[in-house]
Parts: C-alpha cells; sequence; structure tokens
C-alpha cells in the first residue's frame, strides 16, 4: 500500500481515504474489502464532510455497505451537513441497504438534522420496501412535522408504499383519500403546472420546455417531468400514477362502496389491465358478489366485443360471487367464450371461468387451449388448474399438449396443473418428466414436484440438485425445489440434496 500512498504525494492516511473512495465511485468491491483489510479506516470521509458509508448507502452499494460494516463503520454517523447513512438510502429506495444499516444497529428512527425521518423519505418517495423495512424494524408510522406519511405516499402514487403504512395502522386516510383523488385525473399536466410555477421567479432568458417521460414500473408507471430552460434541464419531479388504486383501496379501508361506475370509469381512464388503476377496482368488485355489481356487470357485454367497457365487466364477473354467484355468471361466460374473436376478451373470459371452478364449462376452456394466442393457452392452463377430473382423458391429453407449449409461462401453469392431477397415468409421468430439461426453471420445479408425488422421484433427482445450485437463496424456484426435496422416500438423496448450496 505504501507505494500507492507516495504516488498520491500526500498524507498517507489522505491518500488511503482517496483510494477508498475512489474505489467506491467505481463499485469495485475486491478492491474496497483489500483497502479495508490493510487498515484503511471504514469512517474516512471524503475531504468535504461526506463519509463511505454515507456514500455507498445512497449509491446503493449493498455489498460495500455490508464491507464498511463489518470494519467498524458506525451506521448512524452522519455527515457534516447532518445526513444518516439510512436516511439517504430510504431517499432513494435502496432497500437492501436500508436492512443492512438496520441489521447493524442504525436506529429506524433516525432522522437528518435538519430534516426528515429514514420513514418519511420512503414514504414520499413511494419506496415501499424501504418503508416496509424501517416500520419491521419498529419505526413509527407517523410524521413529527407536515402532512401525515399515508398522505405522502397517496400524492407519489404508490400503491404498494399505502399498503405497507396501512398494514402498520398509518393515519391519516381521509386525507391520503382527498389527496390521491385530486392527483388521479390530469397528472401530467399539473406536474408540468407545478414546475413551471416553481421557476416563475427565476431570471430564465429563452424558451422553458416541460418534458414527461412514461415508464412502467411492474403494475404501475413512473412519470418523470424535467423542466428545459434554454435546452438545459432543471426542476424535475416524479410520480407513480396509481393514484386512482390507491383511492379505491382507501375508500375500502374507510368502508365506503364505490358504484360500479365510478369504478370502471377509473380503470377505463387507465385503459390497461396489467396497472394498478384496472386491476384494484375489478378486485374491489368481484369481492362484493352482490346483485347491484352483477346487474352492472351484465348489463355492460352487450358492448362491442373489442370494447375496454365489455373486458372490465368480464373481469369483474369473473371474480364476482365465486360460489353463491357462479351459477348465473358461468352461462354468461360459456356463452362469451363460443362467441369472443377479440384475444384479449377471450383470455379474459376463461380465466374467469377458472376463478369460477365450474366444471361445466370445460368444453369452453378445452377450446381456448388450441387457440392461437399465447395469451388466451395460458389461461386456459390455468383455467384447467385443479378443474381436470382424474378419469378425464381429454383433459389429460390437452394439458399433456399444453406442457410443450412455445411459451414458458403456458409450460409452467400446464405442468402445475398436471403435477396436481389425481390421475399417475404413464402418459402424465412422461410429460412430466421431459419437463425437467426445460428453460424456465419453475416449470422444471413444477415437473420435479409432480413426479416426486408419483413415487418417481429417482427421475427428479438430478433436476432438483441443478435447481439447488443455480436458484439463489429464498428465490420462489429454489424453496419448491427444497419443498420437493423434504417429499423424497429416500434419506440419503434427501439429505445430499438439503446440503446443495447456490452457486456465488
Amino acid at each position: 500500500m505504501g507505494e500507492t500512498y507516495a504516488e498520491h504525494g500526500t498524507d498517507p492516511a489522505n491518500a488511503a481515504a482517496e483510494e477508498l473512495f475512489s474505489a467506491l465511485y467505481e463499485a469495485d468491491e475486491d478492491l474496497v474489502a483489500a483497502l479495508l483489510g490493510a487498515g484503511v479506516s471504514p469512517e474516512a470521509d471524503d475531504g468535504g464532510g461526506g463519509t463511505a458509508l454515507h456514500s455507498a448507502a445512497v449509491d446503493g452499494r449493498a455489498a460495500v455497505v455490508r464491507l464498511l460494516l463489518a470494519a467498524g463503520a458506525d451506521p448512524d454517523r452522519r455527515t457534516a451537513e447532518g445526513e444518516l447513512p439510512l436516511c439517504g438510502a430510504a431517499c432513494w429506495g435502496r432497500t437492501a441497504v436500508v436492512r443492512a444499516l438496520l441489521a447493524a444497529g442504525a436506529d429506524p428512527g433516525g432522522a437528518d438534522e435538519p430534516g426528515p425521518t429514514a420513514l418519511v423519505w420512503a414514504a414520499q418517495g413511494g419506496h415501499a420496501g424501504a418503508a416496509s423495512a424501517l416500520l419491521e424494524a419498529g419505526a413509527e408510522p407517523v410524521a413529527e412535522r407536515g402532512d401525515p406519511l399515508l398522505v405522502r405516499a397517496a400524492r407519489q402514487g404508490s400503491l404498494e408504499t399505502v399498503r405497507v403504512l396501512l398494514e402498520h395502522g398509518a393515519d391519516g386516510r381521509e386525507a391520503a383519500l382527498e389527496e390521491a383523488l385530486r392527483w388521479s385525473v390530469g397528472l401530467a399536466d399539473r406536474l408540468r403546472e407545478e414546475l413551471v410555477g416553481a421557476g416563475e421567479g427565476e431570471e430564465a432568458a429563452g424558451e422553458v420546455e416541460v418534458v414527461v417521460r412514461e415508464v412502467r414500473r411492474g403494475s404501475t408507471t413512473l412519470l418523470a417531468a424535467v423542466v428545459l430552460r434554454d435546452g438545459d434541464p432543471g426542476e424535475s419531479q416524479e410520480r407513480f400514477t396509481s393514484h386512482a388504486a390507491v383511492a379505491t383501496v382507501l375508500e375500502e379501508e374507510l368502508g365506503r362502496t364505490t358504484s360500479y361506475e365510478e369504478l370502471s370509469a377509473r380503470a377505463l381512464r387507465r385503459g390497461e389491465p396489467w396497472h394498478d388503476d384496472w386491476r384494484e377496482p375489478v378486485r374491489v368488485l368481484g369481492a362484493r358478489g352482490d346483485e347491484e355489481t352483477y346487474a352492472a356487470a351484465a348489463a355492460r357485454l352487450g358492448e362491442a366485443a373489442d370494447s375496454p367497457e365489455a373486458l372490465f365487466a368480464v373481469e369483474a364477473l369473473g371474480r364476482l360471487g365465486v360460489g353463491r354467484l357462479t351459477p348465473r355468471v358461468v352461462p354468461l361466460l360459456r356463452e362469451l367464450a363460443r362467441e369472443a374473436v377479440d384475444a384479449q376478451l377471450l383470455a379474459a373470459v376463461v380465466r374467469g371461468l377458472g376463478h369460477h371452478g365450474d366444471p361445466g364449462a370445460l368444453p369452453e376452456v378445452y377450446e381456448a387451449a388450441g387457440h392461437s394466442s399465447a395469451e388466451v393457452r395460458e389461461a386456459a392452463a390455468r383455467a384447467l388448474f385443479g378443474l381436470v377430473p382424474a378419469d378425464d382423458a381429454q383433459g389429460v391429453a390437452v394439458l399433456v399438449a399444453l406442457s410443450a407449449d412455445a411459451w414458458p409461462r403456458v409450460r409452467e401453469w400446464a405442468v402445475t396443473a398436471l403435477a396436481a392431477l389425481a390421475s399417475d397415468t404413464e402418459e402424465v409421468r412422461e410429460a412430466l418428466a421431459a419437463r425437467l430439461a426445460d428453460e424456465d426453471p419453475a416449470t422444471v420445479a413444477e415437473a420435479a414436484a409432480g413426479l416426486v408425488r408419483r413415487g418417481a422421484g429417482a427421475r427428479a433427482e438430478e433436476a432438483l440438485g441443478l435447481l439447488l445450485t443455480t436458484e439463489p437463496e429464498g428465490s420462489p424456484v429454489r424453496e419448491k425445489a427444497l419443498e420437493t426435496v423434504e417429499q423424497l422416500t429416500d434419506p440419503a438423496v434427501r439429505r445430499r440434496l438439503e446440503g446443495v448450496l447456490p452457486l456465488g
């Protein structure tokens, strides 16, 4: 290390700190570990009051954060400006870093000086994972100053963050509902107005433009707006776009019954069935199981087959009053299945038939299994799970065919349904064995489980060993494989596989 310090021509301690920060900025974990191992202080600062731990936390370098903590860095040490590593990580949604800091003893209720707590940063940024970690560690779901946490999360349009806060008893439901409804319409225009208004006091020559971009994030989207002044970027804001879904959940929490028309309008305004703003109204309506919802949804089935109104009605009916209303809903869906020409609508119909679980609808589901659309075939495979009788040769044949489909999701659901069948024939075993070499790990795991359940564990041993080697700790596929290993009847094989660790 002496030669490296000499190259800097500075005090060795300063040179070491400079080298450590250089390794941090380049995300060179090996070099960070080597420097710390050689005695470089984990409490090094950058010469301007910034700490190594805070820098790594803000950048989301969880592995580096763990190295610094293991070397003795204080998880609650502030920068010269009073900023905590935990607050920096929470502000940027660095969940793994938040958990590492908390595990090292960071105060879950810690706050910047001056500034908000880590939980406030997480809530107003819509970082559900970070918020959940903080609350689990004992952070109080309150904001000492300003708007309640629920209002901040509602304004941000983060459904998952709102759910996390509700689970931990956060207050401010009424105000949060008002805020969610306020932002649920015209979000992009409102952001433009706020950004332009925020800069009205500045002396800015030339043209002012607000650029808005929207990108998908799971079951929502992130809307980012930035002001360009003379072409140079200035102020910016980001919002998730699930405000209508947030409002729907808060209404449910408050015990309010929102009309079918209003919930439908929220979904149709978004117009994307994968989005929270569509899915939550469908969920709420489906859970009601009442005559009013049935009548409203059934009345809209007369809309054009490719219309969003008809699709929303089908999705609501597909979940509505399962059991009690099934005898009335299933005939409507079966008729639609025979008539539907739009693939998206047909997939929704088949999913609905699967939810209601009426074996009388098997002919329509079998027909859908041969559709040219992968979405429809996946819906059929999912619908057949638990619905095919053990002695139904046609059903077994349909599932065997779907288990070799070109699309991974179709194969996974078909294999899952095959594995769960009460039937134990050579045809079923061979179809399951054929998927042990599938490129999709989830499909392999389901195939192995099906074989072990049928006493054919020897055929699945190699595939299970490979899954346990390649799938990361805690992943759903690895957990499924471990559950299957527990069912093996050979104690020696079971012990050997239980000891397999993932690579890396």
